[in-house]
């Protein structure tokens, strides 16, 4: 997922994330990245 996650990233696609009651919404850019790499680690 997280592979998935940096090249949607890397090409600027919006991309989110939901992980149990976590759910972040579909964004993009550097703190966007770091929320859904912190809800990963």
């Amino acid at each position: 997922m997280c592979a998935w996650m940096l090249e949607a990233e890397r090409r600027s696609l919006h991309y989110g994330l939901r992980l149990g009651a976590e759910a972040i919404p579909p964004n993009t850019g550097p703190a966007h990245e770091r929320q859904c790499l912190r809800a990963l680690g």
